[in-house]
């Protein structure tokens, strides 16, 4: 859906649910096929608009679940996304991981400006999400689906599958200076 076009109910197989547990356990029901944004359980109901991007609610503060176009074939399917387009910036930067352990967890970790979109290439992960005061679980479990993650923000990938591949876009090459592995650091500079 592209920006000025009409709000339509956008047809989902799962539901994404952000789960309020202080165990921060992430969960997905399964619906009926006409799911529309405003049956998902977030916390807030504020839309983005991306050009080419389906419009999905705020998470958390300025995080955001992007929801890629997709190509449906029998042989399979196909996602995409580009610059400005599906992702709201220049991707300068773009790792994955491999291999991982069914699951396995990465330590947390913050930037002070690069802003981020995590994919679940395959597989499913979890992503707990800090602005400081608050913490969501998302759980990636479609390759259609990316997270956006702004600068100052905490984040920890976590519950693995077997198999699983996320995949890390970022507007900026790696800067350690721009990299927090400290979570008291993180809230320090949330805090100035």
């Amino acid at each position: 859906m592209s920006v000025g076009s009409q709000h339509k109910p956008i047809k989902m197989e799962r539901q994404l649910f952000v789960s309020q547990e202080k165990s921060l356990n992430c969960h997905y029901t399964k619906t009926s096929s006409s799911t529309s944004v405003a049956d998902l359980k977030l916390v807030n109901e504020v839309s983005i608009h991306y050009k080419n991007t389906v419009e999905m609610p705020l998470i958390l503060e300025d995080i955001k679940l992007l929801e890629f176009d997709r190509i449906v074939d029998a042989r399979g399917n196909l996602s995409f996304f580009e610059n400005f387009n599906q992702i709201p910036f220049l991707i300068k930067r773009v790792e994955y991981f491999y291999d991982i352990p069914g699951g396995e967890r990465f330590n947390g970790y913050a930037h002070k400006t690069t802003q981020q979109v995590i994919v679940a290439l395959s597989g499913s992960f979890d992503v707990i999400v800090h602005n400081g005061v608050e913490r969501k679980c998302i759980t990636l479990n479609r390759s259609y689906h990316g997270l956006y993650l702004p600068g100052l923000i905490w984040r920890q990938l976590k519950n693995f599958s077997t198999n699983a591949v996320p995949l890390v876009v970022s507007n900026a090459h790696f800067n350690a200076d721009d990299h927090i592995t400290s979570f008291k650091s993180f809230i320090s500079l949330k805090n100035e």
